[in-house]
Formats: structure tokens, sequence, C-alpha cells
């Protein structure tokens, strides 16, 4: 079974009990290794605001996905299907990679998700919820598969580069900016506007593999994997911010948080 890291926190008032809508923050880390966060045993990687969320709610150690890989872990999430029924089994086409070279070729794979799927960012529409995706998407870019037209009211794509990022639509931003603080302005900005409205926020780290350098503001020594370190922790307040935001700010009685990793 393979493993992964799903985090739920729940913030309840005085008005728990009444039968409001909560709001609800979704947050995926590409490529974050089992054992990068403090509170799932790592001994160098410093997490404490991830890992004081873990203490609050619930922390599981085992769980299934659709594929070990972007698309397909996304794909399942916002349609609620597996594979076999959105086409999507791995990243990107078949001619990726040598498939000539196998006894047999493997299934076609679809690249984005089909406009028939109805996404959870759809449902949640429907229902009062105003809806926004910040980060990585990877089931569509462009026209009617971009987020926008899937069901989120707000919606920047962004994904493979920590600095001198491209974002679909094109968002003016600081020379120097790292996505991941500029993700999280964003987030919280959402967060502000719809403080008294039931929300539904995905934000979407991307590409840890691809990190080459610690930020430029680094505090990290030099010990081995530092830009790795320095990402890992840096992760985190977004997570904290999020909750932090919500919990001052917000008129609904209670916010669900969910944290999960993505093996690659």
């Amino acid at each position: 079974m393979l493993s992964y890291l799903i985090v739920i926190a729940s913030l309840f008032s005085a008005q728990s009990g009444s039968h409001s809508k909560p709001n609800i923050i979704y947050i995926m880390a590409d490529d974050l290794g089992y054992t990068d966060l403090a509170c799932y045993g790592s001994r160098y990687y410093e997490t404490p605001n991830i890992d004081d969320l873990a203490s609050q709610g619930m922390r599981f150690l085992q769980g299934y996905s659709c594929g070990p890989n972007c698309q397909p872990t996304r794909a399942a999430l916002m349609s609620g299907q597996y594979g076999p029924r959105t086409g999507i089994y791995t990243v990107g086409n078949i001619d990726r990679f040598d498939w000539q070279s196998r006894p047999l070729k493997p299934v076609e794979n679809v690249v984005e998700l089909p406009l028939k799927k109805i996404t959870l960012a759809d449902s949640l529409k429907s229902n009062g919820y105003k809806t926004a995706l910040f980060g990585k998407w990877h089931l569509g870019q462009q026209g009617e598969h971009h987020p926008s037209k899937r069901g989120f009211d707000e919606a920047i794509v962004s994904m493979g580069k920590h600095y001198d990022f491209v974002t679909i639509p094109k968002v003016a931003y600081p020379q120097g900016t790292y996505l991941a603080d500029f993700l999280t302005n964003k987030s919280v900005s959402f967060i502000k506007e719809n403080k008294d409205k039931p929300f539904f926020l995905v934000f979407i780290t991307s590409g840890f593999i691809r990190l080459t350098k610690p930020r430029k503001n680094s505090s990290r020594d030099s010990r081995r994997n530092r830009a790795w370190a320095d990402i890992t922790t840096q992760l985190m307040p977004p997570c904290f911010q999020a909750l932090t935001k919500v919990s001052a700010e917000s008129s609904k009685p209670w916010t669900n948080l969910t944290f999960q990793k993505k093996p690659w």
C-alpha cells in the first residue's frame, strides 16, 4: 500500500454544533518524502508548524493514491474517480519513454481532465462555496481546461520554477519573488475576502525535485541537502498562516484543513 501523508485539523468555536457549511482548505506538496517532516520521523528537516498542525489533528500513516505522480493524483482528487474512468494513469503521453522496448504497448494516457468530468470545485460551487486554486493544476492549463473554467472562481496556475516563475493567467510580481510566498499571499487574500462565506481553497506546491538552490534569504547552514531542507521548512508557513487567518477572521463555525504530500 502506498504510504503518504494527510493531516487534518478542525477549528471549533462555540457554534460548532450548527449545521453551517465548513470552510475547506486543501494543501498538497509535490515530491515531499515520507520522512521529510519531523512529525514523520525526520531528524534533520525542521517543520515546526506542520508538526503543530499534526498534533492538533489526525495523522495517517498509510493510504492509497490512484498514481504515485502528478496528474493521476490530481485527476482522482478533482473528479473522485479512478484512472480507468478519467483515462489519466501517468504524466504526459506514452511517448515520454521508450515503450517500444516493452513487450506490450501501454494504454494511451489522457493528458487533460476530460471536460465532461464534474470536479470537486464544481460541486462545492453549486452548493454555495467560493472556490480558489493557487499553484500546480496539471490537468490542462489552457482554455476550457484551465481551473478557472472547472469550478474555481479564482485560479492562478504555476509550476516548475521557484523563482522567475510563469503564471497562467499572467500575473505581475516583484523581481525575486519566491513562488511559495506568492501562492501564500494569494491564498491568504482569498481567505480574508471570503471570511464570511463558506470557501474551498486548494493550495498546491510545485516540484520539490526541481529546487537547485536555497531561498535567497536562507539562514540554513551548509549541511547536506541545504536547498531541500530550506524549502521543506519554508513550505510550512503557508499551512500555518492559512489556519491562523481562518481562526482569527472567519465567521464560519469551523474549518477543515488537509495537508497531503504526494510521493512523486
